[in-house]
């Protein structure tokens, strides 16, 4: 390749930049026939009646043509009339501090759920979104595991959350986005099974809220709502969708760019204020210092975000998610080698390989960026391992290959991935990359 196809191929990294940074308190491509629907009668099966039900799912999804496929890149308007959307909502802190709303561009969104007691419970959670929006996506039951947009576990403590004292959380969602336009690609919620220090286990009542509440942010909604009567107020106290959760969902994915821009235009003033005001009221909670510092780091303050998150390592010293926002703040200062080592720190504390990916991914990146292609090939390779569904990082370990003429193992890359996803083979940069290597 000559030295303008090079180029092109790194604006292709940084044009597909996976940003991780999922701020806590925020692709599948198969998705099974049929919705979680009026799946409130799951709780009354038998175990095997219930392992019947997914056996006929796992059979069914497994008989759909592989080749059909959500159009990921479009995001298509929903047929309803303005005066469905123009009811009151908290649109301007549901979105990021750059203005931008965070949702997901299909209306096919696979979820997972692990085993738990509470199983049940979140499917009532999930079923209630369904049946109120059903206009505007539907949750599905993902297959498997890694074949899922959402992944939804109930654990004993957070990996992220190091600090006994901390003001409780029973639930955080962490979000991955990548694209211009910021759409979700991957969710995974975690619910807390028992309360910090008492070790009194939650209720279903309880975990119904919590999922209802981590839903809106696996969703995109990015802050809290300032009212108390809604289900994404800051702290989960009611557990029933209220009509202002319901306008701001739908305005969220009616795609009606005329009214949402009306809507956010004060979103700046907002959103601060918003960060503000919950680090002021919850000073020892590593979480409001994390969101604060990231709406610093979107208005540009990169010192003040960095101070921020500095504040919040002193809560939670071994929190990845705060080392991860540090390394996106000195990488977006160009500052690449002070960016690797906070990164490295952060895979320090992280124990899954799903959440070590975009890590690799970044410092990848950040070797890429100074032309270093021996190192990045290295983490691109182990980010693309972990999550070869993932084609984004496909398309950085391709253009690793390049760099370093590994002409056979791009291809062996490329016919895995087209195994699964032949709709690869349609793009013009997965065309030149075949066109080189022979």
């Amino acid at each position: 390749m000559n030295n303008r196809d090079k180029q092109r191929n790194l604006i292709i990294i940084s044009a597909v930049l996976l940003l991780t940074i999922g701020i806590a308190n925020y692709i599948n491509y198969y998705a099974p026939p049929k919705p979680i629907g009026k799946i409130l009668s799951f709780s009354s099966l038998s175990e095997k009646e219930q392992q019947q039900l997914f056996e006929k799912a796992k059979k069914e999804n497994n008989n759909i043509e592989t080749n059909i496929q959500e159009d990921e890149n479009s995001v298509s308007k929903v047929d309803v009339s303005e005066s469905e959307l123009k009811q009151d909502n908290y649109l301007n802190y549901a979105i990021d501090s750059n203005g931008k709303l965070v949702r997901w561009n299909k209306k096919k969104i696979t979820v997972f759920v692990s085993e738990s007691e509470y199983k049940n419970t979140i499917y009532k959670a999930l079923s209630t979104y369904n049946s109120t929006f059903e206009k505007y996506f539907t949750f599905y039951l993902a297959k498997d595991r890694e074949n899922s947009d959402i992944k939804i576990d109930v654990v004993n403590h957070f990996s992220s959350n190091d600090n006994k004292d901390s003001i409780y959380m029973a639930g955080i969602t962490n979000n991955s986005f990548s694209g211009s336009d910021k759409h979700l690609t991957n969710s995974h919620i975690q619910i807390l099974s028992k309360k910090p220090n008492s070790n009194k286990k939650i209720t279903d009542s309880e975990v119904y809220r919590v999922v209802l509440h981590e839903l809106g942010h696996a969703l995109g909604i990015i802050g809290h709502s300032p009212n108390n009567n809604d289900v994404m107020f800051a702290s989960e106290s009611v557990n029933k969708l209220s009509l202002r959760d319901i306008a701001t969902i739908k305005l969220m994915y009616s795609g009606n760019q005329s009214l949402i821009k009306s809507e956010t235009k004060n979103f700046a003033d907002t959103k601060l204020k918003e960060a503000e005001d919950y680090a002021k009221k919850s000073p020892n909670k590593a979480i409001s210092w994390v969101n604060l510092g990231r709406v610093y780091y979107d208005l540009g303050k990169k010192e003040d975000a960095l101070g921020a998150y500095k504040k919040a390592l002193a809560i939670e010293p071994k929190n990845p998610l705060i080392y991860q926002s540090m390394a996106e703040c000195y990488y977006s200062s160009l500052k690449y080698d002070v960016a690797i080592k906070y990164y490295n720190i952060a895979l320090e504390n992280i124990s899954t390989d799903e959440q070590k990916a975009p890590i690799y991914n970044m410092i990848g990146m950040c070797y890429a960026k100074q032309d270093k292609f021996e190192n990045a090939y290295q983490y691109f390779k182990q980010a693309y391992e972990i999550d070869s569904n993932n084609r984004m990082l496909l398309k950085n370990y391709l253009v690793a290959c390049v760099e370093l003429d590994k002409k056979q193992e791009a291809i062996t890359a490329i016919n895995n991935y087209k195994s699964k996803f032949p709709d690869i083979l349609n793009e013009d940069f997965v065309k030149d990359v075949i066109k080189w290597a022979k």
